[in-house]
């Protein structure tokens, strides 16, 4: 372990690494296999002052594991070895590893295979398949909940954020080409502001693009067909049946270009109030306000004289009982006691 973050990751890469040192991808992955189930071993023991450490080496794994397929082309049997891999360890309900390393490979499952990047929509599917079918088996419902949240609602939520910009970017478009014309000065300034729009745009576009090349694609609807067959599976309980279908429908919703999280809109008024009515609403408001400053001086009135009566019955109290008088002694001048 190391205190300082980028020595912590190097070090990570560097244990992720020894892969590449085996002669064979059984042994790479037999290396890989004895990781996690130490991991696993040690999990619930690590304080939390090194669990963002074995965080990060979780998350180099899995980095390196689709680095690695990258660099040699996906191949199809490789991928399948690993795939078989990860049903035996952390895509399943029968290994020894603990649930919330489970869950956690499941968190960063999406987002390393993203950064490797290079692959097809039906080799994506082959990857997500084992998520997929690991829900109708006999999982704890903590990682149910964190499958489902975790890798098919982040698909949608990314749609849904790709299509709202894209949207977005459509009404900023039409936006600008309606706009009213201005004098030559003002023209030539924004001409000059919008060449540098244009540069930046287009930078920025360029960068979107090698992104696209890279990042991964989904078929919504081979992944909604896949869901509803494991939803329909007669291992499933009604209520987990009901999660899955709600996520095949959203995923159906998804394939037809459509936003299968849509955020409600508020239609505004457009029919106008007269005049009459809003003078109306407005005396309201107004005898409203003066109804809770006359009812907020009478309670602090009624508080103010509630406090005087609890000093005075506190001072009457005290004087009644707080001191006895007693009647004198008749004594001489010098203190003596006179018989009478």
């Amino acid at each position: 372990m190391q205190d300082k973050m980028i020595l912590q990751e190097e070090m990570a890469d560097n244990i992720c690494g020894l892969i590449y040192l085996f002669k064979s991808e059984d042994q790479s992955i037999g290396f890989l296999r004895s990781l996690l189930f130490t991991l696993s071993k040690e999990w619930p023991l690590i304080d939390r002052w090194r669990m963002d450490k074995f965080l990060l080496l979780v998350r180099r794994l899995f980095r390196t594991i689709f680095c690695h397929m990258r660099d040699l082309n996906w191949d199809d049997q490789l991928i399948q070895k690993y795939i078989a891999f990860f049903k035996d360890t952390t895509i399943t309900a029968s290994s020894k590893i603990c649930d919330s390393l489970k869950s956690h490979c499941a968190s960063v499952y999406l987002d390393e295979l993203d950064y490797a990047g290079g692959l097809s929509e039906s080799q994506t599917i082959e990857f997500l398949r084992p998520y997929a079918e690991v829900l109708k088996t006999s999982i704890s419902d903590y990682l149910f909940r964190a499958v489902c949240e975790e890798v098919f609602d982040l698909i949608l939520q990314q749609f849904s954020e790709e299509l709202f910009e894209s949207n977005y970017e459509e009404i900023g478009e039409t936006n600008e080409g309606s706009a009213p014309e201005r004098e030559n000065d003002d023209d030539m300034e924004d001409e000059s502001r919008h060449s540098d729009d244009e540069d930046e745009s287009r930078e920025s576009s360029e960068v979107a693009k090698n992104r696209d090349k890279t990042s991964i694609m989904f078929d919504h609807a081979k992944i909604a067909e896949m869901l509803f067959d494991v939803g329909k599976h007669p291992a499933v309980n009604a209520r987990r049946r009901k999660r899955i279908y709600a996520l095949m429908q959203k995923f159906e919703t998804a394939a037809k270009g459509l936003d299968p999280a849509p955020v409600a809109q508020i239609e505004k008024i457009k029919k106008s109030l007269p005049k009459d009515e809003i003078v109306l609403a407005a005396d309201k408001l107004l005898s409203m306000e003066v109804k809770q400053r006359k009812d907020t001086q009478k309670y602090k009135k009624s508080r103010n004289s509630t406090n005087d009566e609890i000093v005075n019955s506190e001072s009457q109290s005290r004087a009644g009982h707080g001191s006895v008088i007693k009647p004198s002694k008749k004594r001489s001048k010098f203190s003596k006691k006179i018989k009478g």
